[in-house]
């Protein structure tokens, strides 16, 4: 494993360490052209997951950066990932934005349940697209789903995977009409988060799907949020990774890249000078880890994955 060291953040309280190309992506069977790493997240037992556009998809990685398992040939359009609690075992929702599956698989790969394009006017067309972005578990075990890159509305799936009903962001309340609902997730209070990126807010509901407040000014181009206690994580894909306490209290933008998004062939420039330690080019996923590390994926062709060590 090829590592650097450099440099460290500063954030309040925390002192973060820049660990380079912390995990080595394998070689694939297919999607070598691609291979962009959108998803993330860490197991109970430490296993860092990595979702991958390539066959195979899902990655395992131990503490020390090697690869201990994979599995998942069929998400060449591998895109949110998330990793929950189905009643005391750890489970996975896979979104692949190419083929539009929504999956929930055990870690093992084993498949659980499904969840299709839903019987929603938007899609009568059959040029109606349907590209989901990212997928949630709600604490009353039903499933929230983001179409971000097709009709720009979140649905809610119940237990057996059957729809029940759709959020747009006209709900009494609400900031307005999404535009890219690109990543989902749920708060420790149960709320559900809806990373409205285009419009470069948050937007928060019940599980019901009640409107609750948003949260707005404070981001330029968001794509998923990650909790830990009363810290989020929010990557955003033309800057860096925002870490926030509560909802609006930016303390740290970690590894940001301003203008990066100006440089000619962005965000595919890996081998080039601007791929270097502390700065990201294009973080699409992050996740907070034990002992307080955070890992960043990044949305650029070969993938990049990224561990910031904490120190203090």
């Amino acid at each position: 494993m090829a590592a650097v060291l450099d440099p460290v953040f500063e954030a309040e309280a925390m002192r973060f360490r820049w660990l380079d190309n912390w995990a080595k992506l394998p070689t694939p069977q297919r999607g070598a052209e691609n291979q962009r790493t959108h998803g993330v997240a860490e197991t109970r037992d430490g296993r860092l997951v990595v979702f991958r556009q390539a066959d195979p998809a899902v990655l395992f990685y131990d503490r020390q950066g090697r690869l201990v398992n994979s599995w998942g040939s069929h998400f060449l359009g591998a895109h949110g990932l998330t990793l929950a609690n189905d009643a005391g075992r750890e489970v996975l929702l896979l979104t692949d934005q190419y083929s539009g599956a929504v999956e929930l698989r055990d870690l093992e790969g084993r498949f659980i349940r499904d969840y299709r394009r839903p019987p929603h006017a938007a899609y009568a067309s059959p040029a109606a697209k349907w590209s989901p972005t990212w997928a949630a578990l709600a604490p009353d075990g039903k499933v929230w789903v983001a179409d971000g890159y097709g009709q720009s509305l979140v649905h809610r799936y119940d237990r057996d995977g059957a729809y029940e009903k759709t959020l747009d962001g006209s709900e009494p309340g609400a900031l307005g009409l999404f535009k890219c609902p690109h990543g989902i997730g749920f708060n420790p209070m149960g709320e559900l988060v809806v990373v409205d990126r285009h419009n470069r807010r948050l937007q928060i509901y019940d599980t019901s799907g009640n409107f609750k407040r948003g949260v707005s000014g404070h981001f330029i181009y968001p794509c998923s949020v990650a909790f830990s206690g009363g810290k989020m994580l929010v990557p955003e894909l033309t800057s860096g990774v925002k870490l926030v306490l509560g909802e609006t209290h930016v303390v740290a933008d970690l590894g940001r890249h301003e203008g990066i998004n100006a440089i000619q062939g962005w965000p595919n420039l890996a081998g080039s000078e601007h791929v270097r330690p502390g700065r990201f080019i294009s973080p699409h996923g992050a996740c907070f880890c034990s002992g307080g590390d955070i890992a960043v994926v990044e949305w650029v062709v070969g993938g990049r994955v990224t561990r910031l060590v904490r120190e203090g």
